[in-house]
């Protein structure tokens, strides 16, 4: 961590921090902003230490009565649904156990007539 600002928001519950990234790649750019979310302790739940842990957003996810997908945006702007299993959701976004591995462009509220290799323009 770089920096603590001093004054944190309490109708929002949150402090603003600077961080510096020693390892960034080709996703980050100057001047982004993000949101932390603090994972429960060891002792509160099953993840070790510097295990890895993939999210998405839940409106991300598609169940039906035999299995939970997302739908993926290729490298080519092209959809595709890729099968996960999920774990807890919480504040919005929920834990993708497997299917995953974090990067994957994913369709946040997919259209119920989303087809496989649909050509899309991402916002993002």
């Amino acid at each position: 961590m770089r920096k603590i600002i001093p004054m944190g928001d309490r109708a929002r519950a949150t402090v603003k921090v600077r961080v510096e990234i020693l390892n960034a790649d080709e996703r980050l750019f100057p001047e982004m902003s993000s949101t932390v979310y603090f994972l429960p302790n060891e002792s509160e739940g099953s993840t070790k230490q510097g295990e890895t842990r993939t999210f998405c957003p839940t409106e991300a996810i598609v169940k039906s009565e035999s299995e939970t997908w997302v739908w993926l945006v290729t490298d080519k702007d092209r959809t595709k649904k890729k099968t996960v299993t999920v774990g807890d959701s919480k504040d919005g976004r929920t834990e993708i156990i497997s299917g995953l591995t974090g990067g994957e462009k994913v369709i946040a509220g997919p259209s119920p007539e989303l087809k496989e290799n649909v050509l899309v323009k991402p916002t993002l």
